[in-house]
């Protein structure tokens, strides 16, 4: 820092003088999150979030003390829910993982501090996953007698390792 007197450009004496700005301590209110696990996830494969620690001027904390855990909701099926607890990095930020079981709109909450904890929530479209074939099912005459000659129906409905119906076609199957 550099201290002049009365607008002149002439340094008081010993100026100028080291001087370090840090941070403030982290406001639970002030930290922010990305990755696109806040917008967009698949069935069962993991989605990254990062959560940065701010203080209450929006500077970057290095480090923080304060828990982030998270919770991944979907209305109405509460065997959906996903809950864990975020991983400090020591640097002032977090890194979330979770791994979705429902298929469709879900609510992400995380939530930071233990005690009157202050949250931030997103609402993340979760794409179904792979074709699981030991979920699948079959069905038809096709399955149990055919005439040659004459074409059988066989009807296969497609689900995911969760359970979720899958909707997109594409699958590539083989009748033999």
């Amino acid at each position: 820092v550099t201290i002049s007197a009365g607008g002149v450009d002439t340094p008081i004496n010993r100026s100028p003088y080291p001087f370090t700005a840090t941070p403030g301590v982290a406001a639970k209110a002030k930290f922010t999150a990305s990755g696109t696990g806040t917008t967009k996830s698949t069935v069962g494969v993991s989605a990254p979030v990062i959560v940065q620690a701010n203080d209450a001027h929006n500077n970057v904390v290095k480090s923080s003390s304060e828990p982030v855990s998270y919770a991944l909701t979907k209305n109405g099926d509460s065997t959906a829910t996903v809950t864990g607890n975020c991983n400090n990095n020591s640097d002032g930020t977090y890194s979330c993982n979770y791994i979705s079981k429902r298929s469709g709109s879900n609510t992400l909450t995380l939530s930071i501090g233990s005690s009157s904890p202050a949250t931030l929530t997103f609402t993340v479209t979760v794409g179904a996953g792979a074709t699981d074939p030991s979920k699948s099912t079959l069905s038809g005459t096709g399955l149990t007698s055919a005439t040659a000659g004459v074409s059988a129906q066989v009807v296969i409905t497609t689900f995911e390792s969760q359970g979720n119906k899958r909707t997109l076609g594409g699958d590539k199957f083989i009748v033999s």
